[in-house]
């Protein structure tokens, strides 16, 4: 069975707040004998940690936590594993990791990495497809609702539908489900091929089983090309902008590579080129957040995962990650996350202006199949795109009205089937990520 953190980690953490100066740190670390402390907030939430390497960067005493510290805090809770936290020391080079409580988070221990490290068998197969399941949670999903779950058996990997976290009024049909989880689907093969071997994989295999979108074996060794590092990189690091852009342009040939991206798992990216296109679908995509603001039942999705600020919980959007209403709506407006509350954000200069470049993704069809074939192409844009440093915000309000939907499919469409609206451009910035610990979503599957 795999080792969870709450087996190894130190129970006691040092922890500082944002103004204790360098002498306090260095006090600190003498006294428990510790080469890192955290950083915490009036709450006792991480916000950032202060290591010796951090102390010897920002010589001089004046100097205080919050201006040495890493942030923010790459936290987990007690119930990941040892591999799982292995894996993100690695992918973010740190040594030390603060442990926090699911509900409050505030701070419960801390784990470092010789803990960790002896722990996990290099090359272990059932650590192979933890990395694998791993990587697929950070896929996209409407309203981060991560609405898959996913079982082991031998070594294949059940990719299942999560109906539970379906939105019964955004997305009656599952279709916005389905993608998040073809996103997913995509997640794993690169990561598989980032293993220099090759994906084996089935999908929608049982009609009898709807929620089982696929199977995912970890197939034969072939040679994996320097693409498929590299995009795989960015699969953790990938984030759901939801403000305004810079005004860089994007690159010349970006947009035509992003297209050709698309097409390799059957989706079709349409840039916007016509501005009389762009202000078509801005004006349908505000009509939409109107009715859904004026709709009880789309409000009660919000309440369920709109989260405020504080909360401990790992899937919904963070109050941070989205932005405080402003005095002037954006052309493309957002999900209300905070419900007139006035949480997010700041909105200003910072958060930028620009709308970016304006796309819709479509498939030929409109059956499961092609969504799952929509979220893979999906999260090859995104990928492709990241790479550039090129952040993507969704706005499907519009998509959410069959009868605004078959008006889009029929005037920019070419009568394909819009899956998904997206606006493309470099963010100023970037926000925290959060997705539930594989305990949560990987289980066994010992009677087939």
């Amino acid at each position: 069975m795999p080792i969870r953190i709450a087996e190894v980690m130190g129970r006691t953490a040092v922890a500082v707040r944002p103004g204790a100066r360098c002498a306090e740190i260095v006090a600190a670390m003498d006294r428990y004998s510790v080469r890192a402390v955290a950083v915490v907030d009036e709450e006792d939430r991480p916000v950032g940690v202060v290591s010796e390497g951090d102390l010897r960067r920002g010589r001089g005493g004046s100097l205080r936590a919050e201006d040495l510290m890493s942030s923010p805090a790459v936290t987990v809770t007690s119930d990941v594993t040892a591999g799982e936290v292995a894996r993100l020391m690695d992918r973010h080079a740190i040594r030390q990791v603060p442990v926090v409580d699911p509900a409050s988070g505030k701070i419960a221990g801390m784990v470092w990495q010789p803990d960790v490290v002896s722990l996990v068998e290099p090359g272990d197969g059932r650590e192979a497809l933890e990395a694998v399941v791993e990587a697929a949670t950070w896929a996209p999903s409407i309203h981060n609702t991560q609405p898959w779950s996913f079982a082991v058996a031998g070594e294949e990997i059940s990719l299942r539908a999560d109906m539970d976290r379906r939105l019964p009024f955004s997305d009656p049909r599952g279709r916005q489900l389905l993608i998040s989880c073809g996103a997913a689907l995509f997640n794993m093969k690169t990561a598989i091929r980032a293993m220099d071997r090759a994906p084996i994989v089935r999908t929608l295999p049982d009609p009898d089983r709807p929620s089982l979108l696929a199977t995912v074996r970890i197939g034969p060794p072939e040679p994996a090309g320097e693409e498929v590092r590299t995009i795989r990189h960015e699969i953790p690091r990938r984030r759901t902008h939801r403000g305004g852009f810079t005004d860089r342009p994007l690159p010349a040939g970006v947009l035509g590579t992003l297209v050709t991206e698309a097409a390799q798992e059957g989706g079709r990216l349409i840039p916007l080129t016509s501005e009389t296109s762009v202000e078509m679908l801005a004006a349908l995509t505000s009509v939409a957040q109107e009715a859904h603001a004026g709709d009880p039942d789309f409000d009660l999705e919000m309440i369920r995962w709109g989260r405020r600020p504080g909360s401990g919980r790992r899937d919904g959007v963070p109050a941070d990650a989205y932005l405080r209403p402003g005095r002037e709506p954006p052309r493309f407006p957002q999900r209300d996350y905070s419900r007139g509350q006035g949480w997010g954000g700041d909105v200003g200069e910072a958060a930028g202006a620009e709308v970016g470049v304006v796309a819709l993704l479509t498939t030929p069809g409109d059956d499961r199949i092609d969504w799952l074939h929509a979220g893979q192409a999906l999260q090859r844009v995104l990928l492709h795109a990241a790479v550039h440093g090129i952040g993507a915000a969704f706005h499907t309000q519009s998509l959410e009205y069959p009868n605004l939907r078959d008006f889009v499919r029929t005037e920019l469409c070419s009568k394909e089937f819009p899956q998904v609206l997206i606006r493309l451009g470099y963010p100023d910035g970037t926000t925290r990520g959060v997705r539930r610990p594989l305990s949560e979503v990987l289980s066994e599957e010992h009677d087939r």
